[in-house]
């Protein structure tokens, strides 16, 4: 059977969509696309839903079961986490953060909630969309490119070869328990909703190069920073950040 003999025309298809992380953004984006008719597929590089709010150890690792295992000499961090401390809460109040008909908390909710009430409700409101079933976790988008359309495609359900006009062809890489599967998949559309805060920037040319030659103390970024357990009593100077009324208790 030949390629023209199996077309598939754009009509007797649904568009499929990317998207890239499965954090506030990305949730809303997957229930909203879902809603009109569209097929869905979530990348996220993590093994839970949350995004920047979920808490991670300073090594990248969680409490849970989050593989610790890298991606050897392909570059990529598998330990990459959000800049989420344990004692956080929101800068904004909760009636400002809802998604529109979905309620965070009850009347007995903090209105500047602590960081795993949003937790919890970017969970729930997983659980009860329905959203977890579109989500790929231990997914890494390691690259998106154009293609252009009338691309020959391969159906995987009916095993046929037809021209599409599915635009973007994504790489991923999926790590479970140490195992390493790459491959690329095409989509019409992509939702980059990975968020801005998992690369922290530490100062680089001269500034740089002074801590490096004369300051013998430690450095972190507040990217890495979670509880103050261990800087009690030290003499702590830091570039102001919410991190500061975390830390101003426990050091000098």
């Amino acid at each position: 059977m030949t390629v023209n003999e199996t077309r598939i025309s754009i009509a007797e298809r649904r568009r499929r969509v990317c998207i890239i992380g499965a954090g506030a953004g990305g949730l809303i984006s997957c229930k909203e696309l879902i809603d009109q008719g569209l097929e869905v597929v979530v990348y996220e590089a993590a093994e839970c839903v949350g995004g920047t709010w979920v808490l991670r150890d300073q090594d990248g690792g969680t409490s849970t079961s989050y593989s610790s295992t890298g991606y050897g000499n392909r570059g990529l961090d598998v330990n990459q986490h959000s800049s989420m401390y344990d004692a956080l809460h929101t800068n904004l109040p909760k009636d400002l953060m809802n998604i529109p008909g979905f309620t965070m908390g009850d009347d007995h909710t903090e209105r500047y909630p602590h960081r795993t009430v949003v937790r919890d409700y970017l969970q729930d409101y997983c659980d009860v969309c329905g959203l977890a079933a579109h989500i790929q976790f231990n997914t890494t988008v390691t690259r998106a490119e154009y293609m252009g359309s009338s691309v020959a495609c391969k159906d995987a359900e009916i095993h046929k070869l037809y021209y599409c006009d599915r635009q973007w062809s994504v790489h991923l890489l999926t790590n479970v328990d140490g195992v390493i599967e790459e491959r690329v998949e095409r989509f019409d559309a992509i939702v980059s909703a990975n968020g801005h805060y998992s690369q922290p920037r530490l100062p680089t040319g001269s500034l740089g190069q002074q801590l490096k030659s004369h300051y013998t103390g430690s450095v972190i970024h507040s990217h890495r920073y979670r509880r103050p357990n261990g800087y009690e009593g030290k003499d702590i100077a830091f570039q102001p950040t919410t991190t500061q009324c975390s830390l101003h208790h426990n050091g000098d």
